[in-house]
């Protein structure tokens, strides 16, 4: 019986509404077409290449993979995320290009070495796991020579922000620490893009993008320019700007195993 932790039950708490959560929210409608522009950017160009969505929980990202044509592992350390994961691929139709299997980021053990050509790792595990470091060599691990891995973790600099204007009592402990939990309900390491980019190079990868997300449309530009095109447009345009890359909500990064 895998062991729980403070984030596996957290997400199983929410596991049944995670979904629609992100998905009416103008904010995270934007951030979502951000995110799948710059995955549909890298992907293979076979269709029976074999791709991995590390901490992929309900399979957001994994059915609009398979209905591309790939088939998808969608791992996560949220057996109820999973559940409802296979509930939605099987009324999708996609239950047969789709696999869900419990796993935790820093201990991939079941999943052999070099065997995807894809790896995709969303919704910031890389950030809640217990050992960063540790999560970015198994994503590497897995991954054949010349894959693409692609990973959006919490951006350090968003999270001072918040503390500075919102959270002061917890600034001196994000400072010291990188790790910020403002609510409560879990700790999550916040990188740099310095750090996450000599994470990934550490590991014998080469950084092939590095973006925020997003640099412009944060929370509170809705309530004053809510134009979803024209901000989309600007966040296609600047979001890799290394200038902005740190205004970013979340980073992503892309990078190729050697």
């Amino acid at each position: 019986m895998p062991k729980k932790t403070i984030v596996s039950r957290y997400y199983d708490k929410i596991a049944d509404h995670y979904e629609e959560d992100y998905v009416g929210d103008p904010y995270w409608k934007l951030y979502n077409e951000i995110t799948w522009l710059n995955i549909k950017k890298h992907l293979p160009k076979k269709k029976d290449s074999l791709l991995i969505d590390v901490g992929g929980g309900t399979g957001y990202w994994a059915r609009k993979l398979a209905k591309l044509g790939y088939n998808v592992v969608v791992t996560d350390i949220s057996e109820r995320m999973l559940e409802i994961g296979r509930k939605k691929a099987r009324k999708e139709k996609l239950h047969k290009k789709i696999f869900f299997t419990y796993a935790d980021i820093v201990d991939m053990r079941d999943l052999r070495s070099d065997r995807y050509d894809f790896v995709l790792c969303e919704g910031d595990p890389l950030s809640y796991c217990s050992d960063p470091e540790k999560g970015v060599k198994e994503l590497v691990r897995i991954a054949k020579s010349g894959a693409v891995i692609v990973a959006s973790v919490d951006n350090f600099f968003s999270a001072l922000k918040k503390a500075v204007t919102l959270h002061p009592e917890h600034l001196a402990s994000l400072l010291k620490t990188h790790v910020s939990n403002f609510f409560g309900v879990h700790p999550q390491y916040n990188f740099t893009p310095e750090e996450i980019r000599g994470l990934f190079q550490a590991n014998g990868c080469q950084v092939l993008s590095l973006i925020g997300k997003p640099v412009i449309a944060h929370h509170d530009v809705w309530r004053h320019n809510p134009n979803y095109r024209r901000l989309l447009s600007l966040e296609k345009k600047f979001n890799s700007r290394p200038s902005l890359v740190a205004n970013g909500g979340h980073l992503e990064i892309v990078v190729k195993k050697g």
